[in-house]
């Protein structure tokens, strides 16, 4: 692990149970680095926390090449798909130890205050939700499902129940995989509506 990443890795921790208020002087100790460190890859706390969210929460969003291809049919697209967006919150996992609690709507809880951070994330969402149009439009032109389906209100039905879902395990149920797993169930019953 490379010097840049195990600062995030610790930083991400510390964010998501201490909430954004923790300081570079902890995040340096506890990563066992030095602040001439830190500052070679990070102008500043803020600059750390929007690369680590935006690596972590939304770096799915780099691997969507797999919608380009027009052999996989509906199902399997939207499913892929799911299955990227759980990707990174599985990921968690591997920072924290069985038991360790974390504050997911701590780090939450900071998009209404920086503007870039909330300008990010539409960027972000928009662009997910414009590729789920993509996929259903190209399903409804190929007969694979229902013409009269509103593709925007469908992208809309699947990207909340998948952030619902992502939001209840990572606050109520604390199982990610149970939650996925769930998601997937209610997603393949929505499908199974509209064909």
């Amino acid at each position: 692990m490379s010097s840049k990443e195990n600062i995030q890795n610790v930083a991400l921790k510390l964010f998501l149970t201490k909430g954004y208020n923790v300081g570079i002087n902890e995040i340096i100790e506890q990563a066992n680095t030095s602040k001439g460190a830190f500052y070679h890859h990070f102008k500043s706390k803020e600059q750390l926390f929007m690369e680590t969210i935006d690596e972590y929460f939304f770096g799915f969003l780099d691997n969507l090449s797999f919608l380009d291809k027009p052999n996989l049919d509906f199902d399997e697209q939207i499913l892929k798909l799911v299955k990227l967006v759980f990707t990174p919150v599985k990921k968690l996992k591997d920072i924290f130890k069985d038991g360790e609690q974390f504050n997911y709507l701590g780090v939450l809880s900071e998009y209404p205050k920086n503007d870039v951070l909330r300008q990010k994330s539409r960027e972000h969402l928009n662009l997910f939700i414009n590729k789920l149009q993509e996929i259903i439009e190209q399903s409804q032109q190929a007969g694979k499902i229902k013409g009269s389906i509103d593709k925007k209100v469908l992208s809309f039905h699947i990207s909340m129940l998948i952030d619902g879902s992502i939001v209840d395990a990572l606050t109520i149920f604390d199982n990610i995989y149970k939650a996925e797993k769930e998601c997937i169930k209610a997603i393949k019953q929505l499908i199974g509506l509209i064909k």
